[in-house]
């Protein structure tokens, strides 16, 4: 998919934390503007460091970071935190208070909005994130879902061009995490640009329309995610090919760079296969 505009631009990025642990270590990369983009890479690659420069959160120790085309530092960070939502990991470290629709209000109230405009945004929020019925809950009585879409609700509520989130399926059933995914593909069509950082390689392969690749604080690579079927990227990402690649691979039913990795590509190649042994018989 071609790209001539991006929402977020890292150039020559380095982070090194208290101690000397150097998690990026002149990162460059690009995530196009209106994409859904999957940050991957194994334990230790400097996914989160990496996604906590995009709204301030961390602010470049040397390189240059541009989101929307405006450079983040310390005059910037806190307009970028309107514009870019990220949502923790852990919901735990995000929801604080004593209900789920004022810890879905707070980040309005502090942008300055009248009250009637953050009652309309929180109100939508949570009904994007199917949570309405949750509202007047404390969030410590939410199961671990409930609490994930809560805080999503709260980033939605500040309504930013930008969505991050940081390994939003962790500790999630399967139903957790396809409710989590819908979510997010429905915000996608409402034109904002989503990141994510992910272990998923399936989903990854699935959801993604653009995908980056880092080790060691190092990018591997970055383009479309047919970049899962090659060896080289699997292999320098510390990663693993996406199922349906593997299953292609290891049966030997296509080699070289048409292997498939999604789910519906497969069937289609499976179809094709099965179509082509009837006419020859």
């Amino acid at each position: 998919m071609p790209y001539e505009k991006y929402a977020v631009e890292i150039k020559n990025l380095f982070y090194t934390y208290p101690g000397g642990v150097e998690a990026l270590k002149g990162l460059s990369v690009r995530v196009p503007l209106n994409s859904k983009t999957a940050l991957l890479g194994p334990n230790g690659a400097g996914k989160t460091t990496l996604i906590f420069h995009l709204n301030g959160i961390f602010l470049p120790q040397k390189g240059e970071v541009y989101v929307l085309g405006q450079e983040v530092s310390r005059k910037t960070e806190k307009e970028l935190k309107t514009k870019v939502g990220l949502v923790f990991q852990d919901p735990d470290d995000q929801l604080f208070a004593p209900t789920v629709w004022e810890d879905a209000a707070f980040g309005p109230l502090n942008m300055g909005l009248k009250r009637d405009e953050v009652e309309k945004r929180v109100e939508e929020a949570l009904k994007q994130v199917g949570a309405y019925e949750l509202k007047d809950r404390p969030p410590y009585m939410l199961s671990y879902g409930e609490k994930k879409r809560a805080a999503i609700a709260g980033v939605l509520a500040m309504d930013p061009e930008i969505i991050v989130l940081d390994e939003p399926w962790a500790f999630l059933d399967p139903l957790g995490q396809e409710q989590i995914g819908d979510i997010l593909t429905r915000l996608h069509e409402k034109g904002k640009t989503i990141i994510l950082a992910t272990h998923d390689v399936d989903f990854a392969a699935q959801w993604a329309d653009w995908v980056i690749v880092i080790r060691d604080g190092m990018l591997v690579a970055e383009g479309e995610p047919s970049l899962l079927t090659e060896e080289g990227v699997v292999f320098r990402g510390g990663l693993r090919y996406p199922l349906i690649t593997r299953l292609f691979k290891e049966a030997k039913l296509m080699e070289g760079d048409k292997l498939p990795y999604t789910l519906d590509q497969g069937i289609e190649i499976i179809r094709k296969l099965l179509e082509e042994g009837l006419r020859q018989n």
